[in-house]
């Protein structure tokens, strides 16, 4: 996965859970830690909301992305 993915896929998380400020978050940006924050608490005010399981879907991506050993990551970003 290149990182011009990962960029997108935050900007469809933000895009999708700031629309009409709709999620109760306690910020709309797409940085790790309000994508963890949303993985572990998001389900409590949030999970009959439109599109939850797909923001939910791509918090997780994102986030084991993140996660991963730096040497398992794509050898075009250095």
């Amino acid at each position: 996965m290149t990182i011009e993915t990962i960029l997108n896929l935050r900007y469809q998380w933000e895009s999708m859970v700031s629309f009409r400020k709709t999620y109760d978050l306690p910020s709309y940006d797409g940085n790790i830690y309000n994508l963890k924050n949303f993985i572990e608490n998001g389900h409590k005010s949030n999970r009959f909301r439109k599109n939850f399981d797909e923001a939910m879907r791509l918090a997780r991506e994102i986030v084991e992305y993140y996660e991963r050993p730096m040497e398992s990551l794509d050898t075009r970003l250095a």
